[in-house]
């Protein structure tokens, strides 16, 4: 039977960490911000201009239609009489056009209108679009806000929220979304090691061009972190990334640095397989 808490125990304030993964952002849109030369900005302006000098003259024009519009209403319009004699003239005039025709096609056909020439348009050269260049801004913490994880990942930040969210007196919260956990026996980077020591194969496997980011944590610095956070909380801050200093952690810097440390030095770039054998329980 466990003993009853002393009263100083209740009423002290206790701190809920969560160890989570990076995972739980694996869906979310990158930050990107998109780059523009000062021409590129002029001729963006200059559009900008002409498209409004465009749908002003349109509603000009579409103002001007309307008035128009009213003053032929208003004009007047000849008597009956008048209009009557002039179809009856239209009449006669034109059955004497009739009979005239018919003496000219008695004495010899016409003669017979040449087809217009069809005129040949050159094709006019198409301009590729030009490639947008854009600027990666990694996430803050401060951005938690902005995740998404994939339905296989979706229970991860489900469990994050509800960390966050918990709300009782005396408690606090606080969520670690770590990188990539290596020594101390962890396996994830064991295949690479284990190709690097036994030189098989002599170049290390980079996936694609390896210029994706791979944030890592040791496990030490983790539990220090854990620590730091127990012993001194965060007044303003609940979500914390746990991941190395290291700046720019390219797949390729770290399969290079493997490869360099035990293995040839070689790396090489592959596609991605088809088919393999997972390294690490997901």
């Amino acid at each position: 039977m466990s003993r009853p808490p002393k009263e100083d125990e209740t009423q002290k304030e206790q701190t809920l960490i969560l160890i989570s993964s990076l995972l739980a952002w694996d869906k979310t849109p990158r930050n990107l911000e998109e780059i523009k030369s000062p021409k590129q900005m002029e001729e963006d302006a200059r559009l900008a201009a002409e498209a409004e000098a465009r749908a002003n003259a349109e509603a000009e024009k579409a103002e001007g239609g309307e008035d128009q519009e009213e003053g032929d209403n208003k004009a007047v319009e000849e008597p009956a009489a008048v209009s009557e004699s002039k179809s009856a003239a239209d009449k006669s005039e034109g059955e004497g056009a009739s009979d005239a025709e018919k003496d000219e096609n008695a004495e010899g056909a016409a003669p017979k209108e040449e087809a217009p020439k069809e005129e040949v348009v050159e094709a006019v050269p198409v301009e590729k679009p030009k490639r947008k260049v854009f600027l990666h801004h990694p996430f803050s913490e401060s951005d938690y806000t902005k995740r998404k994880a994939s339905k296989e990942y979706e229970r991860i930040k489900d469990v994050e929220d509800r960390v966050l969210n918990f709300k009782r007196e005396g408690v606090k919260t606080f969520v670690i979304s770590a990188g990539c956990l290596y020594g101390n026996e962890e396996a994830i980077f064991n295949s690479h090691f284990e190709k690097a020591w036994k030189q098989r194969p002599e170049k290390l496997p980079v996936i694609g061009e390896g210029q994706n980011f791979v944030p890592t944590i040791h496990v030490k610095d983790l539990a220090r972190m854990v620590k730091k956070i127990s012993d001194s909380p965060p007044e303003n801050q609940q979500y914390i990334f746990g991941i190395d200093n290291t700046k720019k952690p390219t797949q390729m810097k770290l399969i290079q640095a493997i490869s360099d440390g035990i293995g040839t030095g070689l790396v090489e770039s592959i596609d991605i397989p088809i088919e393999y054998a997972p390294v690490h329980p997901k």
